[in-house]
């Protein structure tokens, strides 16, 4: 379980750094709440 969390954690980092290089910031406001979603998904999922 934990690894398989890092390595959820890697991709999710991996995505962002593709879309932030490639989006400009027309796209950073949604790219800013889907980063808060999945953070506090992981949060969710670290408690249980």
């Amino acid at each position: 379980m934990i690894v398989s969390r890092y390595i959820l954690l890697y991709t999710t980092t991996y995505l962002f750094n593709v879309i932030v290089i490639q989006f400009t910031e027309s796209g950073i406001d949604a790219l800013f709440k889907i980063t808060k979603i999945m953070a506090y998904i992981a949060f969710q999922s670290q408690i249980r």
